[in-house]
């Protein structure tokens, strides 16, 4: 559980820093919905987290947007 708790805030901030940059603007709906529901539940797993979104997503799907959103986010630092 802690993993998750840490995961969970580590994409929160990045996804604040999305925001705050202006590229959150420029993301996919569906990519905007990734963001959105990570920030709603942060202590959630990725399996939990998934299940959330209608119609539901894997755990694997979800882990794919995340950790493109962190890609993004560690960009804006370079």
């Amino acid at each position: 559980i802690d993993k998750a708790v840490v995961a969970g805030a580590k994409q929160t901030d990045a996804i604040t820093r999305l925001k705050q940059s202006g590229v959150y603007d420029k993301l996919s709906p569906i990519m905007k919905l990734t963001c959105d529901m990570r920030q709603l539940y942060p202590d959630m797993g990725l399996e939990e987290l998934g299940k959330e979104f209608d119609p539901p997503i894997s755990k694997s799907c979800i882990n794919h947007r995340l950790r493109k959103i962190m890609e993004l986010a560690e960009n804006l630092e370079d």
